[in-house]
């Protein structure tokens, strides 16, 4: 606006003064008058926007774990260890919860470096057996320093259970007379030491070797015994409906005590691993021949038919009828594989020319499954051959390589299956990969005993043992007292390995000759 009013006012001027840039006026050039440059009109910086502080967003308190509210059959459980030592040993009592008002003793051997039960402990490797069963456990009573319980006593003797009571005071631990009152009982606790009566018990925090844990624990194990069936189909689909909920068959026919007999009975043993959601499918194949000569022919041809649909040999299971002979395969339903087997013809027979076989085979990833004498042909002969039988896994890219050691003899030549010697001996081989397949002669080597050995190139496992000097599984012993045996054995990550639980492993997918494949992998 102001240039606009600068040039009327000098249009004004021009109209007043005569002659300004008119054509009369040629003798003179007027200076023209510039042109003022305009001034920019400044552009306003626009104020910025602030940046909003975010709100902090409050940590959550987190909820405390609740302690768990005690019960009466947490005053029982732990070790304990018996009032009455002899020749250097005292009972080991551990205590295992059942539930909230009832407990399980089992007892085995604490032996001391002396006689009278002082100095370092000794393992004696025992087995761990029931003792009793302490069930309707009543609200503590208390009198002073004396706490007592009254229960319901049960054991192989007395199964339907008899009144009993158990005072407490310190660490120690009684069984008193269950008709006394508090007040007696607590005269009775206090003028007794539980380290030196018969009846009572010391709480100690060594625990038995029973207790004794894997280092490293793979999985844990549930075991399961259940009845021998009456035919073949019925033991079929058992093992089927086991199979389908992850229980494998360990073992088939195994006599244990029958209640209220002086006889045996027959069970079947399964395991689970509780780390995997694999699930197992049988089958038995029945192979009839009266020609001695065919049977090991025909059998691994069944091996070999059976292999190509992802069955894996097991065991043999009997001849039944006559001529007939029953051998039962397993499948892994969530890990697909399929098998092959190779074998040998020995005719010498010395145990060099037997592992040399072994190894030749394990060397072309053939694992050892049974091996032994047998009278069949080799295509051109008939004889009385040594035959090692390997099976090679589809899903398996490593070797096997065996090792054999000779079991120790007493002095007056006996063989002597001494348990400190063989834990020694499991460490021994661990350390370099190796871990024990047969300590029964499955391979039947003549007039000998020993611990055969194997290591697969492909594991990485950590190879642990646990040895006891008896088996788990003893005939002697009811169904129920094994069970809870193997399962205390379970819990702590143990698999029964070898020989029906005399060796345990950390590692479920070994097994032993005798025993047969119970993990397919």
């Amino acid at each position: 606006m102001k240039n606009i009013w600068t040039q009327l006012a000098l249009s004004v001027t021009c109209a007043i003064l005569v002659g300004c840039g008119s054509d009369n006026d040629s003798d003179s050039t007027p200076t023209p008058t510039p042109t003022p440059t305009p001034t920019p009109t400044p552009t306003p910086t626009p104020t910025p926007t602030p940046t909003p502080t975010p709100t902090p967003t409050p940590t959550p308190t987190p909820t405390p774990t609740p302690t768990p509210t005690p019960v009466v059959a947490d005053r029982f459980v732990g070790s304990w260890l018996g009032g009455f030592c002899h020749k250097g040993a005292r009972t080991n009592l551990t205590v295992h919860k059942t539930s909230d008002n009832s407990v399980r003793f089992t007892t085995e051997t604490r032996q001391f470096e002396k006689e009278d039960c002082t100095g370092a402990v000794i393992k004696t490797y025992d087995v761990a057996s029931d003792d009793a069963l302490i069930s309707e456990i009543a609200a503590t009573e208390t009198s002073g320093t004396t706490t007592a319980n009254r229960v319901k006593y049960s054991d192989r003797y007395r199964p339907n259970g008899i009144a009993s009571a158990y005072a407490f005071k310190g660490d120690g631990m009684c069984a008193v007379s269950e008709t006394a009152n508090i007040k007696d009982i607590q005269t009775y606790m206090d003028s007794v030491d539980p380290s030196k009566v018969v009846t009572c018990y010391t709480r100690t925090n060594v625990e038995g070797y029973s207790l004794l844990k894997p280092t490293v624990k793979n999985a844990t194990a549930s075991y399961r015994i259940l009845d021998n069936q009456p035919s073949w189909d019925n033991f079929l689909a058992q093992a089927n409906e086991q199979g389908g909920q992850g229980f494998a068959l360990a073992a088939t026919s195994l006599d244990v005590k029958k209640a209220n007999s002086d006889f045996p009975e027959p069970k079947n043993l399964y395991v689970k691993n509780n780390a995997s959601t694999d699930t197992y499918s049988y089958k038995i194949a029945d192979i009839t021949t009266n020609v001695i000569a065919n049977r090991y022919v025909l059998k691994l041809a069944e091996m070999k038919k059976q292999g190509q649909s992802g069955f894996i040999y097991k065991s043999f299971l009997r001849e039944d009828p006559s001529n007939t002979y029953k051998y039962l395969f397993v499948k892994n339903d969530k890990k697909p594989a399929t098998y092959t087997y190779d074998n040998r013809f020995l005719t010498n027979k010395t145990r060099a020319s037997i592992l040399a076989a072994f190894n030749e085979l394990g060397a072309q990833g053939c694992k050892l499954i049974f091996a032994g004498e047998d009278f069949t042909t080799n295509g051109t002969k008939d004889d009385m051959y040594y035959i090692p039988t390997c099976v090679n896994s589809s899903t398996h890219n490593g070797t096997y390589s065996y090792r054999y050691f000779e079991m120790p003899k007493t002095e007056a030549g006996f063989y002597d299956d001494n348990p400190t010697k063989l834990d020694l001996l499991l460490k021994q081989q661990a350390a370099e990969g190796y871990h024990l397949i047969d300590k029964d002669n499955a391979i039947g080597f003549f007039n000998t005993k020993g611990y055969l050995f194997e290591r697969d190139s492909e594991s990485t496992a950590n190879i642990e043992s646990k040895v006891f000097k008896e088996d788990a599984i003893y005939k002697l012993d009811l169904p129920s007292e094994i069970q809870n045996r193997l399962q205390d054995q379970g819990n702590l990550g143990w698999f029964i390995n070898v020989k029906l639980g005399s060796v345990y492993s950390n590692t479920p997918t070994y097994f032993d000759l005798s025993t047969g494949v119970i993990f397919p992998n």
